[in-house]
């Protein structure tokens, strides 16, 4: 996967793709691939699948071309899930209003200059999205590397760094604090070495506990989405969505336990 430079010559259509950025342009779904940086968690794609066929894709996906002619995400992993299973269980996607076929997925082109352009592009992508604790810490401790690297470059970001990791993410100033002081810790007892195993919960079950609740959270979201007297009309998807929530309680229970 490359870049837009021509120091490495990955682009040999530079100019035309120029022409493109920040337009919609349609492409097959097998031309789009992800971003192998991307540091957040592919959930909740079945209630994602859902919202598409109710409410049709409502925002593009955002890509750039590789050397390779593959068009690599900077935003839009989990729609571009949900589109390929909507896909292989034939059923339609709609995007304004037009149904869509699979060589007709809307993305805007937008390149980055650099690999961290690159990073910092897929992180503010998924800003202010709804997340664990695990997974908060892995996106903090990615902005931290990027802040880092800006630095090193010197192109030190303005303000702190912890208001430039909360202005990219979206997440709270004091849970970035709180993560960061954590790694300052590890630096100053000579562990610079930092992955994101290095930093999840020392509680995993609290971990559980919290992925149950925001799905039956995002579960309830969307029943909030559904007509007032869908239960009637629909038993199926009453009896499916029955069959969901008393997986969730079980799970909360044996945790419990």
């Amino acid at each position: 996967m490359g870049l837009l430079t021509s120091k490495n010559g990955l682009l040999n259509s530079a100019s035309l793709e120029a022409a493109k950025l920040g337009k919609i342009i349609y492409v097959s779904v097998e031309e789009l691939c992800a971003n192998a940086k991307n540091v957040y968690e592919m959930d909740d794609i079945d209630l994602l699948v859902e919202n598409i066929q109710e409410m049709g894709l409502i925002e593009p996906l955002h890509a750039f071309k590789s050397g390779d002619g593959q068009y690599v995400l900077t935003s839009g992993h989990r729609r571009l899930q949900a589109i390929k299973k909507l896909i292989e269980s034939g059923e339609t996607v709609k995007y304004n209003g037009k149904t869509l076929d699979e060589h007709e997925i809307p993305v805007i082109l937008n390149y980055p200059d650099n690999e961290l352009q690159e990073r910092v592009m897929l992180l503010s992508s998924n800003a202010y999205r709804t997340m664990d604790k695990k997974e908060r810490r892995q996106v903090i401790l990615e902005a931290h590397r990027c802040y880092t690297i800006h630095c090193a470059n010197g192109d030190k970001p303005e303000g702190r760094e912890r208001e430039w990791i909360t202005a990219i993410t979206g997440i709270s100033d004091g849970t970035v604090k709180d993560v960061l002081a954590e790694i300052n810790k590890k630096d100053v007892d000579g562990d610079s070495s930092i992955s994101a195993e290095d930093i999840v919960e020392k509680e995993p079950q609290e971990d559980e506990f919290q992925k149950c609740i925001k799905k039956i959270q995002s579960l309830d979201k969307f029943l909030q989405k559904k007509s007032p007297d869908f239960r009637k009309k629909d038993e199926l998807t009453k009896q499916q969505l029955r069959i969901a929530i008393d997986g969730l309680i079980d799970t909360l229970e044996i945790l419990r336990g």
